[in-house]
C-alpha cells in the first residue's frame, strides 16, 4: 500500500481498472460486420421482403433508454428496457450506426412468415445476439439459416392447404376439409398449388 492508498503496478492481470479488464459497451459491432451489405434493421428487414419468396416477417429485440414520449430520450423517469420493433417500425432507427450513437443495441432478432390465404402463422424463429460471445460470421449464418427454416415451413403449409380443384378430386376422401393438399402429380396446377 502507497501513501495515496491501495495501488496496483502498471499492467497488472488483477487491476480491476484497467481498461483491458472492463465490460465493453454492448454495441452493434458484431451486427454491422455480419449484415454489411444492409445499412441498418429496416434495411435488412426489408430486402430479404423484397427478395424472398415467401415474405418473411423480421423483428428486432431492441434495448435502449426509453423515456415518456417513446423512444426519445427525455428526463429523471427514462428507463431501459428491451422492446420488440417489426418490419417499418424499425424506419426510425436508422441505420446500425445510429443506432448505436442513441444507445439502442439489438439483443434477438425474431423471423416468421404468413401463408397467404389461410391466414396460418410459421414458427418463430429467434435469433439470440449475446453482443459479446458471438462472432459476426456465425450471426449471420444462424440469421440465413433461420430465415431458410422459415421459408421451408411456408411451402410445407402451402402445399397441405392450397391444392386445385383436381387436387381435391384426387384428395376426395378428404373432402369434409376446407383445404385441400395440393397433389404433387395434378395436371391441372402442376404440383404447385394455387393462389386462394
Amino acid at each position: 500500500m502507497s501513501k495515496f492508498g491501495w495501488s496496483y503496478p502498471a499492467g497488472a492481470a488483477n487491476d480491476p481498472n484497467a481498461p483491458y479488464n472492463q465490460e465493453p459497451d454492448p454495441c452493434n459491432d458484431a451486427c454491422i460486420e455480419a449484415f454489411l451489405d444492409y445499412e441498418g434493421p429496416h434495411d435488412l428487414y426489408h430486402s430479404v421482403y423484397r427478395h424472398g419468396d415467401v415474405g418473411h416477417t423480421i423483428g428486432f429485440s431492441i434495448t435502449g433508454i426509453w423515456g415518456a414520449e417513446g423512444n426519445v430520450k427525455s428526463g429523471p423517469d427514462d428507463f431501459e428496457e428491451s422492446r420488440d420493433f417489426y418490419c417499418d417500425d424499425l424506419i426510425p432507427f436508422g441505420t446500425w450506426e445510429d443506432m448505436d450513437s442513441n444507445g439502442f443495441v439489438v439483443t434477438h432478432i425474431m423471423i416468421s412468415s404468413i401463408v397467404e390465404g389461410v391466414d396460418e402463422c410459421t414458427s418463430t424463429i429467434t435469433v439470440d445476439w449475446d453482443q459479446f460471445n458471438i462472432y459476426p460470421k456465425e450471426l449471420a449464418e444462424k440469421f440465413w439459416k433461420a430465415c431458410d427454416d422459415i421459408t421451408k415451413e411456408v411451402e410445407a403449409i402451402w402445399m397441405d392447404t392450397h391444392g386445385c380443384d383436381s387436387c381435391r378430386v384426387h384428395f376426395s376422401y378428404i373432402d369434409e376439409l376446407e383445404y385441400c393438399p395440393v397433389w404433387s402429380e395434378c395436371p391441372e396446377c402442376w404440383g404447385k398449388g394455387i393462389p386462394i
